[in-house]
Protein backbone atom coordinates (compact mmCIF):
# COMPACT_ATOMS: atom_id res chain seq x y z
CA UNK A 1 0.00 0.00 0.00
CA UNK A 2 1.12 3.56 -0.66
CA UNK A 3 0.10 7.10 0.21
CA UNK A 4 1.98 9.54 -2.01
CA UNK A 5 1.80 13.30 -1.39
CA UNK A 6 2.56 15.92 -4.03
CA UNK A 7 4.50 18.65 -2.25
CA UNK A 8 3.48 22.32 -2.53
CA UNK A 9 5.86 24.03 -0.10
CA UNK A 10 9.17 22.50 -1.18
CA UNK A 11 10.84 25.90 -1.61
CA UNK A 12 9.75 27.35 1.76
CA UNK A 13 12.45 28.18 4.30
CA UNK A 14 10.78 27.89 7.69
CA UNK A 15 12.40 30.02 10.37
CA UNK A 16 9.57 31.18 12.63
CA UNK A 17 6.50 29.55 14.20
CA UNK A 18 3.64 31.56 15.65
CA UNK A 19 1.44 29.97 18.31
CA UNK A 20 -2.24 30.80 18.71
CA UNK A 21 -5.02 29.44 20.94
CA UNK A 22 -8.31 29.78 19.07
CA UNK A 23 -10.18 27.34 21.27
CA UNK A 24 -9.06 25.80 24.59
CA UNK A 25 -6.67 27.74 26.90
CA UNK A 26 -4.16 24.90 27.03
CA UNK A 27 -1.23 27.25 27.58
CA UNK A 28 -2.84 28.16 30.92
CA UNK A 29 -3.88 24.66 32.04
CA UNK A 30 -0.86 22.70 30.79
CA UNK A 31 2.00 25.11 31.39
CA UNK A 32 4.73 22.49 31.82
CA UNK A 33 3.77 20.59 28.70
CA UNK A 34 3.40 23.80 26.70
CA UNK A 35 6.84 24.97 27.82
CA UNK A 36 8.33 21.61 26.79
CA UNK A 37 6.75 21.93 23.36
CA UNK A 38 8.06 25.46 22.85
CA UNK A 39 11.57 24.52 23.99
CA UNK A 40 11.54 21.45 21.76
CA UNK A 41 10.77 23.57 18.69
CA UNK A 42 13.29 26.22 19.72
CA UNK A 43 15.94 23.52 19.99
CA UNK A 44 15.14 22.59 16.40
CA UNK A 45 16.19 26.11 15.42
CA UNK A 46 12.84 27.87 15.09
CA UNK A 47 12.03 31.32 16.44
CA UNK A 48 8.81 31.10 18.45
CA UNK A 49 6.31 33.97 18.40
CA UNK A 50 3.60 33.56 21.03
CA UNK A 51 0.11 34.91 20.47
CA UNK A 52 -1.27 37.40 22.96
CA UNK A 53 -3.62 34.86 24.59
CA UNK A 54 -0.71 32.68 25.67
CA UNK A 55 -0.90 31.81 29.36
CA UNK A 56 -4.33 33.37 29.86
CA UNK A 57 -7.18 31.53 31.56
CA UNK A 58 -9.81 32.88 29.21
CA UNK A 59 -13.54 32.52 29.74
CA UNK A 60 -14.24 30.23 32.71
CA UNK A 61 -11.10 28.29 31.90
CA UNK A 62 -12.78 26.64 28.91
CA UNK A 63 -12.40 29.12 26.03
CA UNK A 64 -9.12 30.99 25.56
CA UNK A 65 -10.79 34.39 25.12
CA UNK A 66 -13.62 36.33 23.52
CA UNK A 67 -14.35 35.50 19.92
CA UNK A 68 -12.84 38.76 18.63
CA UNK A 69 -9.75 38.30 20.80
CA UNK A 70 -9.16 34.78 19.52
CA UNK A 71 -9.56 35.84 15.91
CA UNK A 72 -7.32 38.87 16.37
CA UNK A 73 -4.59 36.74 17.93
CA UNK A 74 -4.41 34.67 14.76
CA UNK A 75 -4.75 37.69 12.46
CA UNK A 76 -1.83 39.43 14.17
CA UNK A 77 0.41 36.41 13.58
CA UNK A 78 -0.33 36.14 9.85
CA UNK A 79 2.24 38.73 8.61
CA UNK A 80 4.83 37.91 11.28
CA UNK A 81 5.69 34.22 10.92
CA UNK A 82 6.33 31.43 8.42
CA UNK A 83 4.13 28.89 10.22
CA UNK A 84 1.08 29.33 12.44
CA UNK A 85 0.51 26.38 14.76
CA UNK A 86 -2.26 26.09 17.31
CA UNK A 87 -1.34 25.38 20.91
CA UNK A 88 -3.97 22.61 21.25
CA UNK A 89 -7.53 21.82 20.14
CA UNK A 90 -10.75 22.30 22.09
CA UNK A 91 -14.36 22.81 21.00
CA UNK A 92 -14.89 26.36 19.76
CA UNK A 93 -12.65 27.21 16.81
CA UNK A 94 -15.65 27.43 14.50
CA UNK A 95 -16.80 30.56 16.34
CA UNK A 96 -13.87 32.62 15.01
CA UNK A 97 -14.21 31.73 11.33
CA UNK A 98 -16.10 34.83 10.21
CA UNK A 99 -13.56 37.14 11.88
CA UNK A 100 -10.40 35.80 10.21
CA UNK A 101 -8.64 38.11 7.75
CA UNK A 102 -8.65 35.73 4.79
CA UNK A 103 -7.36 38.35 2.34
CA UNK A 104 -4.29 38.95 4.49
CA UNK A 105 -3.76 35.21 4.91
CA UNK A 106 -3.88 34.70 1.15
CA UNK A 107 -1.46 37.58 0.61
CA UNK A 108 1.10 36.46 3.21
CA UNK A 109 0.33 32.71 2.92
CA UNK A 110 1.92 31.38 6.12
CA UNK A 111 1.67 27.63 6.60
CA UNK A 112 -1.20 26.82 8.97
CA UNK A 113 -1.09 23.66 11.10
CA UNK A 114 -4.24 22.63 12.93
CA UNK A 115 -5.14 19.88 15.37
CA UNK A 116 -8.44 18.34 16.45
CA UNK A 117 -10.98 21.18 16.87
CA UNK A 118 -8.82 23.60 14.88
CA UNK A 119 -9.66 21.45 11.87
CA UNK A 120 -12.32 24.16 11.44
CA UNK A 121 -9.61 26.74 10.75
CA UNK A 122 -7.58 24.46 8.50
CA UNK A 123 -10.63 23.78 6.35
CA UNK A 124 -11.89 27.38 6.33
CA UNK A 125 -8.49 28.83 5.43
CA UNK A 126 -8.18 26.40 2.54
CA UNK A 127 -11.75 27.05 1.36
CA UNK A 128 -11.46 30.86 1.51
CA UNK A 129 -7.90 31.30 0.23
CA UNK A 130 -6.92 28.19 -1.70
CA UNK A 131 -3.80 27.89 0.48
CA UNK A 132 -2.85 24.36 1.48
CA UNK A 133 -3.15 23.84 5.25
CA UNK A 134 -2.02 20.93 7.41
CA UNK A 135 -3.36 18.51 10.03
CA UNK A 136 -2.85 17.15 12.66
CA UNK A 137 -0.22 18.45 15.11
CA UNK A 138 -0.09 21.06 17.89
CA UNK A 139 2.52 22.47 20.23
CA UNK A 140 1.12 21.00 23.44
CA UNK A 141 -0.22 17.66 22.23
CA UNK A 142 2.59 16.64 19.90
CA UNK A 143 5.76 18.50 20.76
CA UNK A 144 5.10 18.67 24.49
CA UNK A 145 5.34 14.88 24.51
CA UNK A 146 8.33 13.20 26.12
CA UNK A 147 10.75 11.14 24.05
CA UNK A 148 10.46 9.27 21.80
CA UNK A 149 7.11 10.60 20.62
CA UNK A 150 8.08 14.28 20.41
CA UNK A 151 10.82 13.27 17.98
CA UNK A 152 8.56 10.87 16.08
CA UNK A 153 5.97 13.61 15.66
CA UNK A 154 8.67 16.00 14.52
CA UNK A 155 9.84 13.49 11.91
CA UNK A 156 6.54 13.98 10.09
CA UNK A 157 6.67 17.78 10.51
CA UNK A 158 10.14 17.84 8.96
CA UNK A 159 9.25 15.22 6.37
CA UNK A 160 6.18 17.05 5.08
CA UNK A 161 7.29 20.69 5.36
CA UNK A 162 11.06 20.75 4.95
CA UNK A 163 11.89 17.93 2.56
CA UNK A 164 13.13 19.12 -0.83
CA UNK A 165 11.41 16.28 -2.71
CA UNK A 166 8.45 17.08 -4.93
CA UNK A 167 6.63 13.87 -4.02
CA UNK A 168 6.67 12.06 -0.70
CA UNK A 169 5.57 8.56 0.25
CA UNK A 170 4.10 8.61 3.76
CA UNK A 171 5.89 6.08 5.93
CA UNK A 172 3.99 3.94 8.41
CA UNK A 173 5.30 4.40 11.98
CA UNK A 174 6.64 1.19 13.53
CA UNK A 175 4.67 1.70 16.75
CA UNK A 176 1.88 3.91 18.09
CA UNK A 177 0.27 4.81 21.41
CA UNK A 178 -2.78 6.53 22.84
CA UNK A 179 -1.93 5.87 26.48
CA UNK A 180 -2.98 8.88 28.55
CA UNK A 181 0.03 9.36 30.83
CA UNK A 182 3.06 11.69 30.95
CA UNK A 183 0.87 14.71 30.23
CA UNK A 184 2.46 17.27 32.54
CA UNK A 185 5.12 15.19 34.29
CA UNK A 186 6.92 11.97 33.39
CA UNK A 187 5.62 8.79 35.02
CA UNK A 188 6.98 5.92 32.94
CA UNK A 189 7.54 4.85 29.37
CA UNK A 190 4.28 4.72 27.46
CA UNK A 191 3.00 1.36 26.30
CA UNK A 192 3.25 1.05 22.55
CA UNK A 193 1.45 -1.09 20.02
CA UNK A 194 2.81 -2.62 16.85
CA UNK A 195 1.44 -0.57 14.00
CA UNK A 196 -0.68 -1.74 11.10
CA UNK A 197 -2.61 0.14 8.46
CA UNK A 198 -5.63 -1.88 7.34
CA UNK A 199 -6.97 -2.09 3.79
CA UNK A 200 -10.78 -2.13 3.88
CA UNK A 201 -11.19 -1.74 0.11
CA UNK A 202 -8.47 -2.15 -2.49
CA UNK A 203 -7.96 0.32 -5.29
CA UNK A 204 -6.01 3.37 -6.41
CA UNK A 205 -7.15 6.98 -6.62
CA UNK A 206 -5.46 10.32 -7.09
CA UNK A 207 -7.38 13.21 -5.59
CA UNK A 208 -7.56 16.20 -3.26
CA UNK A 209 -7.31 15.54 0.47
CA UNK A 210 -10.09 17.08 2.57
CA UNK A 211 -11.01 16.25 6.14
CA UNK A 212 -9.76 16.20 9.70
CA UNK A 213 -11.57 15.85 13.00
CA UNK A 214 -14.98 14.26 12.45
CA UNK A 215 -16.82 16.04 15.28
CA UNK A 216 -15.47 19.40 14.07
CA UNK A 217 -16.41 18.77 10.44
CA UNK A 218 -19.98 18.08 11.55
CA UNK A 219 -19.90 21.53 13.20
CA UNK A 220 -19.17 23.40 9.94
CA UNK A 221 -20.62 21.19 7.23
CA UNK A 222 -23.13 23.03 5.08
CA UNK A 223 -21.54 26.41 5.80
CA UNK A 224 -19.45 28.65 3.57
CA UNK A 225 -16.33 27.52 5.45
CA UNK A 226 -16.50 23.84 4.50
CA UNK A 227 -14.62 22.93 1.31
CA UNK A 228 -16.75 21.35 -1.38
CA UNK A 229 -16.70 17.56 -1.40
CA UNK A 230 -16.59 16.15 -4.93
CA UNK A 231 -15.74 12.99 -6.83
CA UNK A 232 -12.12 14.24 -6.69
CA UNK A 233 -12.04 14.17 -2.87
CA UNK A 234 -10.09 11.77 -0.70
CA UNK A 235 -11.74 12.15 2.71
CA UNK A 236 -9.63 11.91 5.89
CA UNK A 237 -11.41 11.40 9.24
CA UNK A 238 -10.12 11.13 12.81
CA UNK A 239 -11.52 11.68 16.31
CA UNK A 240 -11.51 10.74 19.97
CA UNK A 241 -13.88 7.87 20.72
CA UNK A 242 -16.38 8.78 23.45
CA UNK A 243 -19.36 6.54 22.72
CA UNK A 244 -20.92 4.62 19.86
CA UNK A 245 -24.03 6.80 19.69
CA UNK A 246 -22.09 9.99 19.07
CA UNK A 247 -19.83 8.34 16.51
CA UNK A 248 -22.80 6.87 14.64
CA UNK A 249 -24.61 10.22 14.70
CA UNK A 250 -21.63 12.02 13.17
CA UNK A 251 -21.24 9.48 10.37
CA UNK A 252 -24.98 9.73 9.75
CA UNK A 253 -24.68 13.51 9.41
CA UNK A 254 -22.02 13.13 6.72
CA UNK A 255 -24.18 10.55 4.97
CA UNK A 256 -27.21 12.86 5.02
CA UNK A 257 -25.09 15.49 3.27
CA UNK A 258 -24.25 12.94 0.57
CA UNK A 259 -20.55 12.94 1.42
CA UNK A 260 -19.98 9.19 1.14
CA UNK A 261 -21.72 9.03 -2.24
CA UNK A 262 -19.31 11.57 -3.74
CA UNK A 263 -15.79 10.82 -2.49
CA UNK A 264 -13.21 8.92 -4.51
CA UNK A 265 -11.26 7.57 -1.54
CA UNK A 266 -11.43 7.36 2.26
CA UNK A 267 -8.77 7.35 4.99
CA UNK A 268 -9.86 6.64 8.56
CA UNK A 269 -7.26 7.40 11.23
CA UNK A 270 -7.02 5.72 14.60
CA UNK A 271 -9.68 6.93 17.03
CA UNK A 272 -8.05 7.73 20.36
CA UNK A 273 -9.26 5.63 23.34
CA UNK A 274 -11.41 3.35 21.18
CA UNK A 275 -9.54 0.33 22.54
CA UNK A 276 -11.53 -2.90 22.37
CA UNK A 277 -14.32 -1.13 20.48
CA UNK A 278 -12.21 -0.72 17.34
CA UNK A 279 -14.40 -3.22 15.47
CA UNK A 280 -17.25 -0.68 15.48
CA UNK A 281 -15.30 1.40 12.96
CA UNK A 282 -15.39 -1.52 10.53
CA UNK A 283 -19.13 -1.95 11.09
CA UNK A 284 -19.85 1.76 10.58
CA UNK A 285 -17.69 2.01 7.47
CA UNK A 286 -19.36 -1.07 6.05
CA UNK A 287 -22.82 0.41 6.66
CA UNK A 288 -22.14 3.87 5.25
CA UNK A 289 -19.49 3.27 2.59
CA UNK A 290 -19.43 -0.49 2.05
CA UNK A 291 -21.44 -0.18 -1.16
CA UNK A 292 -18.77 2.06 -2.75
CA UNK A 293 -15.98 0.48 -4.79
CA UNK A 294 -13.39 3.02 -3.72
CA UNK A 295 -10.04 2.60 -1.91
CA UNK A 296 -10.57 2.74 1.86
CA UNK A 297 -7.75 2.68 4.41
CA UNK A 298 -8.32 2.19 8.15
CA UNK A 299 -6.06 2.67 11.18
CA UNK A 300 -4.03 5.52 9.67
CA UNK A 301 -1.93 7.82 11.89
CA UNK A 302 -3.14 11.42 11.67
CA UNK A 303 -5.02 12.69 14.68
CA UNK A 304 -4.95 12.26 18.45
CA UNK A 305 -2.69 9.21 18.70
CA UNK A 306 1.12 9.31 18.59
CA UNK A 307 2.92 9.72 16.33
CA UNK A 308 0.68 11.80 14.08
CA UNK A 309 1.53 12.21 10.41
CA UNK A 310 1.17 15.73 9.06
CA UNK A 311 -1.16 15.74 6.04
CA UNK A 312 -1.97 18.53 3.53
CA UNK A 313 -5.58 19.73 3.42
CA UNK A 314 -6.23 20.66 -0.20
CA UNK A 315 -3.12 18.81 -1.29
CA UNK A 316 -2.98 16.25 -4.07
CA UNK A 317 -2.35 12.71 -2.88
CA UNK A 318 -2.43 9.23 -4.36
CA UNK A 319 -4.06 6.48 -2.29
CA UNK A 320 -2.87 3.14 -3.64
CA UNK A 321 -4.14 0.09 -1.75
CA UNK A 322 -3.32 -3.42 -2.92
Amino acid sequence: MKIIVNRVNSERNIKSIGICSPSYPGTFHYQKRYKRGVEFLQNKGFTIVEGNLTGKEGYRGEISGGVQDRAEELNQLIPRVDVIMTSIGGYNSNSVLKYIDYDLFKQKSPIFIGYSDTTALALALYKKTGCITYLSQSVISNFGEFEPFNELNYFYFDFMLQSKCETLMVQIPDVWTDEWINWETYERTKKTNKNEWIIFNKGEFNGTLIGGNLDTIVGIIGTEYMPKITEDTILLLEDVYTDLGRLYRNFTTLALHGIFDKIGGLIISKFETIGENSDVINDIINEFVGHRKIPILLNFDCGHTHPSCLMPIGGKITLSLS
